[in-house]
Formats: C-alpha cells, structure tokens, sequence
C-alpha cells in the first residue's frame, strides 16, 4: 500500500481507500476493518479502546485524511452530528462589500464547501450553521459580526442547497433559508484571517446566559419581524417597539462585548422563503435605538421557527454583557 495517511494514535494507519469503503487498519496484526458508517466508525474505536474519546479521535482522525474519500453516507452522518469544520483563508466580505470583493469571497467559500464534499451533498433538511470568523484586529474592531453573515451564507449555500425553485437572477440564490439556526462570532487574530464553518442537522437552541453573564436584555417585541431591506417602514416601526420595551438597568461601557441569543417567530410561508441572516441584521441594526453597539456583538446564537396556534409573531431577544 502507498500513500499513507498516519493517524495521532502510534499503530493505527489508514489505507488507501476504494470506492466502496473507507478502510481502517492496524498494521500491528491481521485485524482488518471496512467502516462505511458512523455507528460502524464508533463500534471500531470503541473496540480498541473502551476509553477512548469519541468525539476528539474522530475529529483527529478527519483532520488526518481531510475527509476526502469517504462514503457519501458517512460523511453525511458526520456532519449531522457536527464533525466537519471547513477552513477558508481570507478576509470575508460585508454586506456592503462592491460586487467583486463580495463574489470573490463568495467564491472562496463554495470552493471550500465542495471540497469538504467531493462526492456531492445537497442539503434539504433544517440545519444549523457555525461560524467562526478570525479577523484582524482592526476589521474585528470595526466591524459588525451581522455584517459577515450574508456573502459567507450565499458562498456555503451555492456548494451545500439546491437552487431556489423559478430563480433566475444568480448562481448565489439557493435553498439557504433551510438553515433554522446559526451561531457566529468574531475573534481578532494577529496570523492570517480565516473563516471556520460547520454545519449541523437539526435546530440548536439558543444557549442561556451563563453565570458569569451579565444579562441586559431580556426582550420580547411583538409582531412579525422584519427583513433586511424588504420594508424600512417595518423595521423603523419594529425599532420603536423595540426602544418602548428596554431599559438598560445601568451605563454600559462602549468596550463591552456582547452576545445576542435572538428567536424570530414567524409566518409558516416565510419559514421556506425567508433567510435567517436577512432577519438578522434588522435585529441586531435595532440595537442602536436602545444605545448599545452591533460592533460590540462577539457572539451571535439565531433561530427561526414557525408559529403555533397559540403563538404571537415576535421576536424575542436576549444580550448580556461577556466577563472581561
């Protein structure tokens, strides 16, 4: 065999893959395993060492191979259950970004995205997206962590969701509005800027403020929330309510970081129309009216879900202060 990737763990080496399988071996016997599933990956580990750490081994063992040969359904199981982190290198594009420094980011992330996926996958079912942007110091400062959401979605969105149903317009309109939850967040960094991305099946809640976490608002604004440059009227009168609901308790520094955990409840039509970074940036644009800073925001955790019965369109939002 040739051309072999050597695994963190001393004995353990991987072959050469067929297209059939994904084949682990140990080199120390005969013992001899074709894996082409996740629980068939797990059961594997587990009988090598009943101790082992299943989540880091499998992370160790995609970073050694870069995942690039491995049976479409595997890898499947592996991103549901958020295992693969895609790097690209690179300043991303805000929203106001010209048309070529935005398609150029763009770009870079599809080409990342298909990459991690050379065999194809085409995303249809809700999902949850991370986002962790690496920045230079000074774009960290001056920069809005909302502004990086939408040229970095469309990007993910033309290598990962099926085109938009009658669209004509461009490549970069897709099925992105299947992602129901996302979590960003910013870092400033003195090596090279990067974006990391995963993406997970399923919703994930909002996370509760932690006790360190000084929560400063705790918010519910009624009424359906508005979209990024849909209706101005609607967003200006979204604000107003916004500002009639919150008090801060107390002066906050402007060098206070912030985290914003915001659930948008909405029409069941735009459940399949609208795209969670478009309700976003209404959102985290507001707080200026309640004189706290989008700049300031490092963590952003968003959902969006579909209204009961007995629900309210609202939106409901949270931002507490991060320790330090």
């Amino acid at each position: 065999m040739t051309d072999k990737f050597t695994w963190r763990r001393g004995d353990l080496e991987i072959a050469p893959v067929t297209e059939e399988t994904w084949n682990l071996a140990y080199y120390s016997g005969d013992n001899h395993l074709a894996v082409s599933t996740l629980d068939g990956l797990v059961q594997h580990l587990l009988q090598r060492d009943a101790a082992v750490d299943l989540h880091e081994e499998i992370i160790l063992l995609l970073e050694s191979t870069k995942a690039k040969n491995m049976p479409p359904e595997l890898r499947k199981e592996l991103v549901q259950h958020g295992y693969l982190t895609v790097i690209v290198q690179g300043n991303p594009a805000v929203l106001t970004a010209t048309g070529n420094v935005a398609t150029s980011w763009k770009e870079l992330v599809a080409a990342a995205a298909r990459g991690a996926f050379p065999q194809g996958y085409v995303l249809a079912e809700p999902c949850h997206v991370e986002l962790k942007f690496h920045l230079p110091p000074t774009t960290y400062a001056t920069t809005a962590l909302h502004n990086l959401l939408k040229a970095t979605i469309d990007g993910l969105g033309q290598a990962m969701f099926a085109a938009s149903p009658g669209t004509k317009l461009t490549k970069w309109h897709t099925e992105d509005w299947w992602i129901t939850s996302l979590a960003a967040s910013k870092k400033p960094t003195d090596r090279e800027p990067r974006l990391e991305f995963r993406i997970v099946s399923g919703i994930q809640p909002c996370p509760a403020p932690a006790p360190d976490r000084n929560l400063l608002v705790d918010a519910t604004i009624a009424g359906s929330p508005p979209l990024f440059a849909s209706n101005m009227q609607k967003e200006l009168a979204w604000r107003k309510r916004l500002r009639a609901q919150v008090m801060l308790p107390i002066a906050i520094p402007p060098t206070t970081r912030l985290a914003a955990g915001v659930i948008f409840t909405i029409e069941p039509s735009r459940m399949i129309s609208a795209d969670l970074d478009n309700f976003c940036v209404p959102a985290m644009t507001g707080l200026k009216t309640i004189a706290l800073s989008a700049r300031n925001v490092v963590e952003l955790h968003a959902i969006k879900q579909i209204a009961g019965e007995s629900d309210e369109l609202s939106t409901q939002m949270r931002i507490w202060a991060l320790p330090g």
